[in-house]
């Protein structure tokens, strides 16, 4: 798993989470948008709860206040948890089963809070600037 925003590039592909700015007008792939490793973005949604993915989701206004604010309450999240098992527990199929492969957890876990808090700072900004945010994921 790979925790780190991932450039664009021509081609880019595989599975991984799109987060482009604007409101979904069906076109993937954007030099303007962030990706993310589909996997550690799975386990984003389930540290956060309270968002769900069925399909592409545009958020604007408020909500991305409240995204900004659970990306930054998730970041803070991981970067004190001990292990990985106190943020994914046992009995947490979704999200968890990623983290077995973690290797080195006070490394991974820098780099993920890193992420996130990278990510925190691109939504604030579409957010400073009025405009939506429409994630993909798959």
């Amino acid at each position: 798993m790979q925790f780190g925003l991932i450039p664009y590039s021509p081609g880019i592909g595989g599975y991984i989470a799109e987060f482009c700015p604007g409101p979904n007008n069906g076109q993937r792939l954007s030099a303007q948008s962030v990706f993310m490793d589909g996997d550690a973005f799975e386990a984003l949604v389930f540290v956060v709860e309270s968002f769900s993915m069925k399909g592409p989701v545009t958020v604007e206004g408020a909500a991305l206040g409240r995204l900004s604010e659970d990306l930054e309450d998730t970041a803070r999240r991981v970067s004190h948890a001990e292990s990985p098992k106190a943020i994914w527990p046992y009995n947490a199929s979704y999200g968890y089963t990623q983290f077995n492969s973690v290797r080195d957890w006070p490394s991974e876990r820098q780099d993920f809070t890193r992420m996130l808090l990278d990510l925190r700072a691109w939504v604030q900004v579409l957010r400073d600037g009025g405009k939506a945010l429409t994630i993909h994921h798959g």
